[in-house]
């Protein structure tokens, strides 16, 4: 078995388990931010199922077109593609979305603050911002967790090895390349607190 057959099984199966144990569900509209070639797209279109939507956003208009082909091949309705406004800002009014993904990109993001702002403020109250670190080492996840508590959420659960580092396959030799070489990261899930005076 290829390396994309792995990939393909471990996004029909296991990814989609830790979606659901993550918190999102049928029926959720979920903002993949920075979303690539969709390695996790394509899992949460099965979390979400007809009735949901996922909103793959990336400032590539390269690998929205592969997510776009893709999804026309597999007859896939429910994918939504977007690039960020200008300032930054994504196309939703507040508190529209139920749940958005930061899957190996917070640790390059210069203007970190804001962006977590900019999540809050299109995502429900009780929402989830779902964050996957890489390239950060474990002083690091706990200073950046607090930030984020700070800016308005709250740590839910932690899905331990649940997501895959996409990159390695950068560095893994062509010849040898098995997803189980790949690097795992725990998946932090936060839930957006409600303002004090407003109901969650």
């Amino acid at each position: 078995m290829g390396i994309g057959e792995e990939i393909k099984r471990w996004q029909e199966a296991e990814c989609v388990e830790t979606m659901e144990r993550g918190g999102f569900k049928a029926g959720d509209r979920i903002v993949d931010f920075g979303c690539g070639i969709g390695n996790y797209t394509f899992p949460l279109s099965r979390v979400v199922r007809e009735n949901g939507e996922v909103y793959a956003v990336d400032v590539d208009r390269y690998v929205l077109e592969k997510i776009r082909g893709r999804a026309e091949r597999a007859d896939i309705h429910n994918i939504r593609l977007m690039r960020p406004e200008r300032n930054g800002r994504l196309g939703f009014k507040d508190g529209f979305v139920d749940g958005i993904l930061i899957y190996d990109l917070i640790h390059s993001l210069d203007r970190r603050e804001q962006v977590i702002g900019e999540c809050r403020r299109i995502l429900k109250n009780g929402g989830i911002l779902s964050i996957l670190p890489f390239h950060m080492s474990g002083s690091q996840i706990g200073g950046l967790m607090d930030a984020i508590e700070g800016l308005g959420f709250k740590l839910d659960n932690v899905q331990r090895a649940g997501g895959i580092h996409f990159e390695m396959h950068r560095y893994l030799g062509r010849g040898w390349e098995r997803l189980k070489d790949y690097e795992r990261g725990d998946i932090y899930n936060l839930k957006k607190v409600a303002a004090r005076g407003m109901e969650s």
